[in-house]
């Protein structure tokens, strides 16, 4: 190696390799870069990808193993089934003429009843002429689902719900049960807590579905692996030590440990932070321009 390369090498070695390059771009780069989407994850977000990464490959059962996934907003839910869906990615069938989808996601439908069916038909491309019956419509979906071999059902957003009347969300669920019972494979959902309050009285979806539960980040090990895997993401040329004990805290005081709000906090100190000491640190985080739930809330408040 060169001793150019060797310099370069040994530049910025809080980053992970590929973002010390970015650090030397200009500022104006570099916030550009923060604008992407990151996967940066913890404990219990794995452990809760290594019990999904098991479903594909379950044979077909009565009672299939399936998940709820529950957390707050801001927790990371759809996150974590984005990834999963990108495990198992769909691809060509050298050994048929439909493509292989192994795991299907759809968000619950807005509209409720019939629209858990328009988002299996959107997802899988099918179309039926606007005339034809609705049970048409989903006979096509029952057997598009067969043709691409989904060996797993993910319904995700299933806060949507909230917003029924509890015919619809009988009606809803439902549908999803029908799935689960007709095809015989797995079903994860991604639902709140208050999701889950409504649907758990169903005695077939609390007996199915396990619950996998992501917990709001406290300032302990957890966390602070969060915040060293972050800092290494972030295109900060001097090193923070996010993981310290002051920063830890500092930052969960701003974002009460919302998986969400950690992100767009550290971003957000990140953009601060370029060209100007090029490090976060606790005088950042309180000059930034961050506005806590507690503080909109007083604001509504004094209204």
């Amino acid at each position: 190696m060169t001793e150019g390369g060797a310099n370069e090498e040994c530049e910025y070695p809080h980053l992970a390799k590929e973002v010390r390059v970015v650090a030397a771009l200009s500022d104006d780069q570099r916030r550009r870069y923060l604008e992407q989407d990151f996967y940066v994850d913890f404990a219990s977000m794995r452990a809760i990808r290594q019990q999904l990464n098991q479903l594909p490959g379950l044979p077909p059962a009565r009672k299939p193993r399936s998940f709820i996934i529950v957390g707050e907003s801001q927790m990371g839910k759809s996150t974590v089934l984005e990834e999963f869906e990108r495990d198992h990615h769909g691809g060509d069938n050298e050994d048929g003429e439909f493509a292989r989808v192994p795991v299907l996601r759809v968000q619950f439908a807005e509209d409720g009843g019939k629209g858990l069916w328009n988002e299996l038909s959107g997802a899988l491309n099918v179309v039926v002429p606007a005339t034809a019956p609705w049970t048409r419509h989903k006979k096509e979906v029952l057997k598009t689902i067969v043709n691409v071999d989904v060996k797993v059902f993910v319904v995700d957003e299933m806060a949507n719900m909230m917003s029924y009347a509890k015919n619809t969300q009988d009606i809803a669920l439902n549908g999803i049960k029908y799935l689960m019972n007709h095809h015989k494979r797995p079903i994860v959902l991604g639902a709140t807590p208050e999701v889950y309050q409504v649907i758990k009285v169903d005695p077939q979806i609390r007996n199915r579905f396990k619950l996998l539960i992501l917990r709001r980040l406290e300032p302990d090990e957890e966390m602070a692996e969060f915040l060293r895997n972050w800092e290494k993401c972030l295109p900060l040329r001097k090193a923070s030590n996010l993981d310290g004990e002051e920063m830890m805290k500092a930052i969960h005081k701003i974002t009460l440990g919302l998986v969400g709000d950690i992100v767009e906090a550290l971003k957000m100190a990140a953009k601060y932070a370029i060209g100007n000491g090029e490090m976060i640190t606790v005088d950042v985080l309180n000059k930034m321009g961050w506005v806590t739930q507690h503080d909109n809330d007083e604001a509504v408040a004094s209204l």
